[in-house]
């Protein structure tokens, strides 16, 4: 395949961490081309004064002896400063990060052109689930030889740019001239790479040019008639392990005379999973949903960052009305969300309002916004509301009535405008220093008292009195605005935190949810909670509020599950089994731990072992366990219940130790210690509501003869323990095996 007729050099470093100032370059390669053709290869491994943490490698494959009297990296820097030499674009999958290391070692190659493979991947491979060079690399079957290391990654990437050039030469003219006429705005290596396509030969537009959709789950649908109670009493509805529950429900309401709202936890999950029937139609979030006129502003632009340009070429290709309905990637997303999407005031949004049907999907966040706005037009008090997942409504008015704002969205919606760059530069200095060397630090109204909180509320206020300042951007600022008003942290749960990769956020949540959801909701409309059986609402319904129960139409699904005493997730490690496993260890130590001790010996047995924290994002995990044959995936049990897999692709679930929240987060440590007994009164059911929801999770995506297995030993010494095993055997049903039943793993499987 022909390569751009371009000069330039792909490189790629390994690191001993993350950080420029903290880890170190252990191993760097490059080639470099020139006219086509690769003129030059250069690999070498780089002693390093600090020791390479033991999944680092992992991760690279580098071993302290394979270091051993090796230069450091400022004994080759020349050599390697002297290849770069000459008018080349830099090319690198997630080049950036190369970048500052390099730069961090004496090699500046910021002010360089450059391109980011992963960016140009994600143009032109919508098909592809995750963006990866691995996943890349499997699903494109490119040369990535050696793994792991410097010079295979470089290869891969090399021949990962000639796919890329390939797909961009089928382009006909309209597709062409939007991407050049973005990218003459854009960085220069961008502008130059595009600038060297060749003229369009083909008229067509090419097959791949389109974004697909996952195939949704045929499930058997039954009527579900469920009447409204009076407004003020609250009926429940017990929740249930079948699939076709909620669809039943939707499915019966939309051939209905009373109109029905139905709220979810996830509603772009949902979709995906089925669309809606005749009848029946979603009503997206604001973020969700692309406003017009925020991208006529963002093409209009007359600079872009890459992650602007890259975002504003796919906009124009593929005119996606949703922000899931397209290949959005990396930092294209701080953008969409400061910059694209829609506000509850944008005509987008609030045209979905206009469709006629009898049941309307919404999520829970926005249901609560309607009924928390005192001058609600969208609920009827004819309405029926139904909440699925109730157990989450805690969570979710915990975020609906308080107020959260990440400075990533910030910025990416302040850049082109100095003034506000400036502004979110202030914001994060405050809460740096505020929140000093802890990761989460709790805020209180002496910290919007401060010189510098009044210095940034200032101009705040004169960057909110703006005409100029696009909607998006502003309900960002005035989020801001509110953590810096005294009054608003007084009696509130605040806290400001920072993210892995640096980023900072703040969140403010109220001391209890339940009163606000009776005062807003149940004494206003006829609402039905679908909600896990036999569990306390905790936090979502307050005890003075009449309710009635209804039972489930529905025949339960039975679940197979066991709970051998004295077997621990390493007998899973040691031995795996057959087909795609799903184990959820309960803090990310332990999922190091797991991936260190693990990842080498189990693909010696040809199984791909695939780690939170280690093995790229959600998106990209989620790819590539479905890839392998034989995998298991290393989570946490919070990240599990927002995994979307499909059905039929999990075999085993193994849930290593009980999903209590954190003690320590702030709002689990106040409400706790608000209700009494906090482990009983709070933390317990709090911990059923999450195993139920797992357990449905899974009933979704394991297959026929999927199974479940609870390796957590409290649940045999500890008196709860009963109370959990009971629970699950409640909820599973005629599939359930007593506990310890079977005489070891291999029999059990």
């Amino acid at each position: 395949m022909p390569l751009p007729p371009l000069s330039f050099v792909v490189l790629d470093t390994e690191t001993t961490g993350f950080v420029p100032g903290a880890h170190r370059i252990i191993e760097y390669a490059m080639v470099r081309v020139e006219g086509g053709a690769v003129v030059d290869t250069y690999e070498q491994l780089l002693a390093a004064d600090d020791e390479i943490p033991p999944h680092v490698q992992v991760l690279t494959r580098i071993k302290p002896e394979d270091l051993a009297g090796k230069p450091t990296f400022a004994d080759v820097r020349d050599d390697i400063a002297q290849k770069l030499d000459g008018d080349v674009i830099i090319v690198g999958q997630n080049v950036t990060f190369d970048l500052q290391f390099l730069k961090r070692n004496g090699i500046d190659l910021t002010e360089r052109p450059w391109i980011d493979t992963s960016m140009l991947a994600s143009l032109v491979f919508p098909e592809c689930a995750s963006f990866s060079l691995g996943y890349l690399s499997a699903t494109l079957n490119l040369r990535h030889d050696p793994p792991h290391r410097a010079l295979g990654d470089v290869r891969a990437t090399l021949e990962l740019l000639e796919r890329v050039w390939e797909r961009l030469c089928q382009l006909p003219q309209e597709h062409r001239a939007i991407a050049q006429d973005i990218m003459t705005r854009a960085p220069e290596g961008y502008r130059r790479f595009f600038e060297a396509l060749p003229s369009a030969t083909s008229t067509d537009t090419p097959a791949w040019l389109s974004c697909r959709n996952r195939d949704s789950i045929d499930v058997a649908l039954q009527p579900c008639p469920a009447d409204p109670p009076p407004v003020g009493t609250v009926q429940l509805f017990d929740d249930s392990l079948s699939p076709a529950l909620l669809p039943s429900f939707i499915a019966t309401a939309a051939k209905g005379s009373r109109r029905t709202w139905f709220a979810v936890k996830n509603l772009t999950t949902i979709l995906r999973r089925s669309p809606p029937p005749h009848g029946a139609t979603a009503i997206l979030p604001p973020l969700q949903l692309p406003d017009p006129a925020t991208i006529a502003r963002l093409t209009q632009q007359e600079m872009f960052t890459a992650d602007e340009a890259s975002l504003a070429i796919k906009l124009l290709w593929y005119a996606p009305h949703h922000r899931d309905g397209f290949p959005l990637h990396g930092g294209e997303k701080d953008v969409w969300n400061g910059k694209i999407a829609c506000t509850e005031s944008s005509p987008a949004y609030r045209a979905q309002f206009d469709a006629k049907a009898q049941a309307l999907l919404v999520d829970h966040r926005q249901l609560l916004m309607f009924a928390r706005d005192e001058d609600n037009a969208v609920l009827s008090n004819d309405d029926h509301i139904v909440i699925d997942d109730a157990s989450m409504l805690e969570d979710t008015a915990t975020k609906t009535f308080g107020a959260s704002i990440a400075f990533d969205d910030l910025r990416a919606a302040a850049q082109g405008d100095a003034t506000l760059m400036h502004l979110v530069d202030l914001a994060e200095l405050w809460t740096g220093k505020i929140r000093g060397q802890e990761e989460q630090h709790l805020l209180g109204p002496q910290d919007a008292g401060t010189r510098e909180a009044k210095g940034l509320r200032d101009a705040v206020a004169d960057a909110v009195a703006r005409d100029d300042v696009p909607s998006r951007t502003r309900d960002l600022l005035l989020a801001l605005q509110s953590f810096l008003d005294a009054r608003s942290l007084e009696g509130a749960i605040a806290w400001t935190e920072v993210r892995l990769g640096g980023g900072q956020l703040l969140h403010r949540a109220p001391v209890t949810t339940g009163s606000l959801l009776a005062l807003h909701l149940y004494r206003k409309h006829a609402v039905t909670l679908i909600t896990p059986p036999g569990c306390d609402l905790v936090d979502v319904l307050p005890p003075d509020i009449v309710t009635r129960e209804t039972a489930c139409p529905l025949p339960g699904v039975p679940l197979s599950y066991d709970a051998p005493a004295g077997m621990t997730s390493d007998r899973l490690f040691e031995e795996p089994p057959d087909g795609r496993t799903v184990v959820l260890l309960g803090s990310k130590r332990l999922i190091e731990q797991a991936f260190i001790r693990w990842t080498e010996r189990l693909e010696q047995g040809n199984t791909r072992l695939i780690c939170q924290g280690f093995s790229g994002g959600q998106g990209r995990m989620e790819a590539e366990f479905l890839a392998s044959p034989h995998a298991m995936l290393v989570l946490t049990p919070w990240m599990y219940e927002t995994l979307d897999l499909p059905a039929a692709s999990v075999d085993l679930l193994a849930i290593d130790s009980l999903p209590f929240d954190h003690p320590s987060h702030p709002v689990t440590h106040l409400r706790s210690e608000r209700s009494g007994n906090g482990f009983t009164a709070y933390s317990l059911p709090r911990l059923l509501h999450r195993l139920f929801r797992i357990l449905r999770t899974f009933s979704r995506q394991r297959t026929s003869g999927g199974r479940v297995l609870l390796l957590d030993k409290r649940l045999h010494e500890k008196t709860y323990g009963r109370t959990v095993l009971a629970y699950v055997k409640s909820v599973c049903g005629n599939g359930s095996r007593p506990a310890g039943a079977g005489s070891g793993q291999m029999a059990m499987l």
